[in-house]
């Protein structure tokens, strides 16, 4: 098992530290975030991804939160926990 914190991350108070809480409860969708542009949503939702992709490179193919068109939220493949 693959664990470091947030802060280790540089992802400590900021937009990518509370997308990552919110997954920890589901899914997300940038109407959990009113404050913040769709652009700026989108653009450190890919930053946290390709961070992941260096955490976890078999995962490099694979999209770790994909989007449900249904919901319209995004998903997230990897169990994230609060300790």
């Amino acid at each position: 098992m693959y664990k470091t914190t947030l802060k280790s991350l540089k992802w400590k108070n900021n937009l990518k530290e509370s997308i990552l809480r919110k997954f920890t409860k589901g899914s997300v969708s940038l109407d959990d975030f009113p404050h913040v542009s769709e652009q700026y949503f989108k653009e450190v939702l890919q930053g946290i991804r390709k961070d992941l992709w260096e955490l976890f490179p078999n995962m490099k193919n694979k999209d770790p939160f994909p989007y449900n068109k249904k919901t319209k939220k995004y998903n997230s493949l990897i169990k994230m926990t609060e300790e």
